[in-house]
């Protein structure tokens, strides 16, 4: 089970959420509706994923999809950290993206080395 906490960002309409545990399938309704609710009040949006233990590819599919709908609404999410497990689900969606452009990396995982720094 994942757990989180809500920590203040460094500038105004910034919001740290550090996560830790094993995010998968079985939350990810009751995740989407808390990261949907912290998004839309704030600019942008941290999750600190360096204290989770395990990442599934529901969860890694979650975080692609509330990516896109930020950015269409004017909103950043930002990925800090990396799980301990579930690099595979990361590798595909690092390679595919949840909405790829030609030419052009995934926005959100970044390069295939890692979430993008912050």
């Amino acid at each position: 089970m994942v757990r989180y906490r809500e920590l203040p960002g460094e500038r105004a309409g910034e919001l740290t959420l550090a996560l830790r545990g094993v995010a998968q399938f079985t939350q990810v309704s009751d995740l989407e509706r808390e990261l949907r609710r912290l998004l839309g009040g704030c600019q942008v949006l941290t999750l600190d994923l360096s204290g989770v233990d395990q990442l599934d590819a529901s969860f890694s599919a979650l975080l692609c999809l509330l990516h896109r709908q930020g950015e269409l609404a004017g909103k950043e999410l930002r990925l800090s950290g990396l799980p301990r497990r579930g690099g595979e689900a990361l590798r595909y969606l690092r390679e595919r993206g949840c909405h790829r452009q030609p030419n052009e990396g995934c926005r959100l995982w970044g390069a295939p080395e890692g979430p993008k720094a912050e």
